[in-house]
């Protein structure tokens, strides 16, 4: 839990009270001391959503999406490597200035 300064706080004293729990805080940056009291919600009842319609299984378009997955992660990796070679083609001059090593 955060105290007003935004700073983190820990739990010095820990109570029952009533349904609850009463927690004694300290913030660690600013010495902040306050109470938090913490209850426990009851549930309502549950509604179970519609179940939309599901579209049947077709095996060609998951391998469709698979080979689409594939492909974007190799032109990831490709992208990468590219992108590495060009680094490497610069390095730092001494005056903090970029030059080609070409």
């Amino acid at each position: 839990m955060k105290c007003s300064c935004k700073g983190e706080t820990r739990v010095v004293d820990v109570r029952p009270q009533g349904d609850g729990l009463r927690r004694r805080r300290l913030c660690m940056e600013c010495g902040n001391r306050f109470n938090t009291l913490e209850v426990m919600l009851e549930e309502g009842p549950r509604v179970s959503k519609p179940v939309a319609q599901k579209a049947a299984f077709v095996a060609e378009e998951v391998v469709q999406k698979i080979r689409d997955k594939k492909r974007e992660a190799r032109r990831a990796v490709e992208d990468m490597q590219y992108l590495r070679e060009e680094a490497d083609t610069f390095e730092l001059d001494e005056d903090i200035q970029w030059k080609s090593n070409l």
